[in-house]
């Protein structure tokens, strides 16, 4: 939060604090602080989760498909792709974002594919644990 306090619009840092109101069910308090947020590919991507957590799911899918759209070709982390393929049930797309991150060296992955609950729902298939290992994480 100090980081927060220093600089409100630090958007590493508030994309944090959403995945921890996200992951502990704090829906309305992840969409709270995705308002303080400007519109970015990355908050567009968090604001799919949170609607997907909230069961609002053609919303999420229309905000991923025009994310996945604008970012394709771009230079962005996949990582978030991934997640958010996964928080509107398309495992498929999502184990497709995710050799996609690793291929492209991720510098998101790493911190987060072992220990954030986000990969539960696929944590048991052995493709992420092929991901983990191609990025020396098991």
């Amino acid at each position: 939060m100090k980081t927060l306090e220093l600089d409100p619009s630090f958007f590493p840092s508030r994309a944090f604090l959403i995945l921890g109101h996200l992951h502990a069910g704090r829906l309305e308090e992840a969409l709270a602080a995705l308002d303080q947020v400007s519109a970015n590919p990355g908050a567009q991507l968090l604001r799919a989760l949170v609607l997907a957590a909230k069961g609002d799911r053609m919303a999420a899918q229309q905000l991923v498909t025009e994310a996945e759209t604008r970012l394709a070709a771009e230079r962005f982390p996949r990582g978030p792709l991934a997640a958010a393929r996964l928080a509107v049930g398309d495992k498929e797309a999502a184990f497709a974002w995710l050799e996609k991150g690793v291929e492209e060296q991720d510098p998101i992955l790493p911190l987060t594919v072992k220990s954030n609950p986000t990969w539960d729902p696929i944590r048991s298939d052995p493709r992420f644990q092929k991901v983990l290992r191609r990025m020396n994480l098991d």
